[in-house]
């Protein structure tokens, strides 16, 4: 009886030994992906500031799905790209209008798989004067990686 006991003692010291392993692999594994998601949502908001600060409303606008499942909230909302597109052409129709954007303030939390959420700040330098705000996105990660599926963005009067 002894025998048994000791083997079946070593089983569950063997099988929790195995638990605890591939627990933590698996913990190791999320830990990768979720830094693979937060600095592919970091890479999009850089090449969105870039794109925006050499005029380029195309490349800006890559950063976002191109699709119906798109919002974005402002002033209104805009559903799908088109919409998102209209909105932002005609706020900004030149280089000049467009001015200097920076981000900062990011904050980003994984929330599944595919999708994070990610919150910040907006600083706009331009002629008409500036702009500054927080916006908080939903970004879904595609084939073609990780693109904005929902942006609400608020202005803040600074002067206040």
């Amino acid at each position: 009886m002894t025998g048994m006991n000791d083997r079946l003692q070593s089983n569950m010291v063997g099988a929790l030994f195995s638990l605890v392993l591939f627990s933590a692999w698996g913990c190791a594994s999320l830990g990768g992906a979720e830094e693979d998601m937060s600095s592919g949502c970091r890479e999009v908001l850089a090449r969105q500031e870039a794109a925006w600060n050499e005029g380029d409303m195309d490349g800006f606008l890559a950063g976002y799905a191109h699709s119906d499942e798109l919002r974005y909230v402002s002033k209104k909302m805009n559903r799908g790209f088109d919409g998102l597109s209209k909105a932002f052409r005609s706020g900004y129709p030149d280089r000049d209008t467009m001015g200097k954007l920076r981000f900062d303030d990011l904050e980003i939390e994984v929330l599944s798989e595919d999708r994070a959420l990610v919150t910040g700040a907006y600083h706009l330098k331009r002629a008409s004067g500036p702009a500054t705000g927080r916006f908080t996105l939903i970004m879904r990660r595609y084939s073609r990686g990780m693109v904005i599926v929902y942006d609400h963005t608020s202005e803040i009067n600074v002067d206040e």
